[in-house]
């Protein structure tokens, strides 16, 4: 710009968008279905992931003068397939403010499937310190292998359950959840093996 020359027009300052109502979630009332193997190869792969290299996890021949007679594995590597599959129904990270209480009822053995279920069993429409919706939820982690049946089999699917948890999750007002289908709880060999 030369002297005397007049500044070029500045653009007017952008206005922000007026605030969107959030858009409406749509949720399964039911969560799917999570499917996972657990191998010697795994356990020991969380071993190297967590630092917990405990004899009953990592070593088969001592682990064989246990109780359990063979390795299990760690606790909360099942608990983390338990979450995961509540990211895979929300689409996304946990939510901020939402919970999960879980109890650990039965050991997980290598080779075991790892399956997992869960439901909304409430929903509470909350007001502070903002509208949010609470959906209360009740989780399991079955397991499924040579050692299907003990105290904590549960009748309806033949699995032992591993994990039971009951969890709050925080989303947004207005989320629209859908009834299930008529699904089968207890797939056929052929849709275990199609869904690994």
């Amino acid at each position: 710009m030369a002297p005397g020359e007049p500044a070029p027009a500045q653009p007017a300052p952008a206005q922000p968008a007026a605030a969107q109502p959030a858009a409406a979630i749509t949720l399964p009332s039911v969560l799917p279905v999570r499917r996972r193997t657990v191998t010697q190869d795994v356990i020991n792969a969380w071993a190297e992931l967590s630092g917990d290299h405990n004899p009953l996890h990592v070593d088969p021949d001592w682990a064989r003068t246990t109780r359990y007679g063979r390795t299990i594995a760690h606790g909360f590597m099942s608990l983390s397939v338990l979450s995961a599959a509540v990211e895979e129904w929300l689409g996304g990270a946990w939510p901020d403010g939402s919970t999960m209480e879980a109890k650990f009822v039965a050991p997980v053995f290598a080779d075991d499937e790892l399956r997992t279920e869960g439901k909304v069993t409430a929903r509470e429409e909350l007001s502070s310190p903002v509208p949010a919706t609470l959906l209360r939820c009740e989780l399991r982690c079955l397991a499924y292998g040579p050692d299907a049946t003990s105290d904590s089999t549960d009748a309806s699917t033949g699995g032992r359950v591993v994990i039971a948890a009951d969890a709050g999750i925080v989303l947004p007002p207005a989320v629209q959840l859908t009834q299930p289908d008529q699904a089968d709880p207890n797939p056929s060999d052929t849709e275990k093996g199609a869904a690994q």
